[in-house]
């Protein structure tokens, strides 16, 4: 009655190097590049009493190349008050998505420890993250809904549209991320170790579906960006066009279309 295909392919070349580049006053400084090829496809397609729900062939291509430099400042064996160790670590990556976009991503590393067995540990980078192909591509569905428990704003058997799914115009989710960390490591108590960390990381664009609850959703001004009123004929029959298995109830609404009076997008967004 019923078949199913979520199939995942993936194939990737990548090539890197490390190696010494000139000597520092705590050692030798040392360089680690790379780069690749990774490409992506996701075949999937369902069929539930003999219809085609939500079928997409995907394929993603990524280049990308990174590289990483490791600065031994000091080192116990030229150790000064207050500092017994100091490294450097700089890093980047950059990555090409064809459908998407071109990104760019740094981070710094500082490790410092004043005396034997207490080290202060900081870093500070951006991330990134694609989005998937299930978010982007996943069927979309359009739901009529009565609209009840709103006041007295609407008229009697007005109806609402939510939209829920995949979106294909989403961008790579982005992240700065600051962290640090109070190791202690006594000399006297071999494999004791004791650490005291702190973290903040601050997304851009994050990828969600906003809402788990439609309770409020066309009167709560926070929403109003997801919320289109009065929409005309041609919007809400693309939104049924669209839809994998068109148009689907919820609440036993009246299915006469002109009792319509917002389209909610709850779709995947960044």
């Amino acid at each position: 009655f019923g078949a199913l295909c979520y199939c995942n392919t993936a194939a990737s070349a990548e090539f890197n190097g490390e190696g010494g580049l000139f000597t520092l006053p705590g050692g030798t400084a040392r360089l680690a590049v790379g780069g690749g090829l990774r490409a992506n496809r996701m075949d999937y397609w369902r069929v539930f009493g003999g219809n085609s729900i939500g079928q997409f062939d995907i394929r993603r291509h990524a280049t990308y190349a990174f590289a990483e430099l490791f600065l031994p400042w000091i080192a116990p064996e030229n150790s000064i008050l207050g500092i017994r160790k100091l490294s450097l670590t700089l890093a980047g990556r950059y990555e090409n998505y064809r459908d998407l976009e071109e990104v760019s991503t740094p981070k710094v590393g500082l490790v410092w420890e004043p005396v034997s067995g207490l080290a202060v540990k900081a870093s500070w980078g951006e991330s990134f993250k694609a989005p998937s192909f299930v978010q982007q591509y996943s069927a979309q569905t359009t739901t009529l809904r009565p609209i009840t428990g709103y006041g007295t704003a609407f008229p009697t058997a007005a109806t609402y549209i939510t939209l829920s799914g995949g979106n294909p115009s989403l961008k790579p989710e982005r992240a700065e991320t600051l962290t640090a960390t109070l190791q202690y490591r006594p000399e006297w108590a071999s494999g004791f170790s004791a650490s005291l960390s702190y973290f903040e990381i601050d997304y851009t664009d994050k990828i969600v579906a906003l809402l788990t609850s439609y309770t409020g959703v066309l009167t709560n001004p926070r929403y109003a960006d997801m919320v289109t009123f009065n929409p005309a004929r041609s919007d809400i029959d693309k939104a049924i066009a669209e839809a994998a298995l068109g148009l689907t109830l919820s609440g036993n609404p009246s299915t006469d279309l002109s009792r319509v009076k917002a389209i909610v997008d709850n779709r995947n967004r960044n």
